[in-house]
């Protein structure tokens, strides 16, 4: 059965997501992503903002390091700009981290874009 599941994401990434222009997402693995499932639905929130984009996970694909994440996906689906920006971004954020890191890329769909329902009490 699918589930729903919630993710956090930066301004920027939000806006790439809502656009339609960002349909994959990349994390390091976490014990969260066990749970994910292809057909299930993420909701990918704009930080503090109430701002919610709705889509269907089409695909999870798990890579052992940066290096390969960097050989094998499309990084313009991913970064902003051509290939080079794209791949110059990704070692930006995660360069520094430890080799034994294992990283995730969400593929999505985006089905919806809305706000979050605010209770006033």
């Amino acid at each position: 059965m699918p589930m729903t599941h919630r993710i956090d994401v930066r301004k920027g990434t939000w806006e790439s997501i809502s656009c339609g222009l960002k349909p994959l997402l990349v994390h390091i693995d976490d014990r969260i992503f066990t749970r994910f499932s292809e057909g299930d639905t993420v909701r990918i929130h704009s930080g503090s903002s109430h701002k919610i984009c709705t889509c269907e996970l089409l695909a999870m694909r798990r890579y052992k390091s940066l290096d390969e994440l960097l050989e094998k996906e499309d990084l313009t689906k991913i970064a902003h700009g051509g290939h080079n920006e794209a791949r110059n971004y990704l070692l930006q954020i995660y360069k520094r981290l430890p080799e034994h890191y294992i990283f995730v890329v969400l593929e999505i769909k985006l089905l919806s874009v809305g706000r979050k329902k605010i209770s006033t009490g």
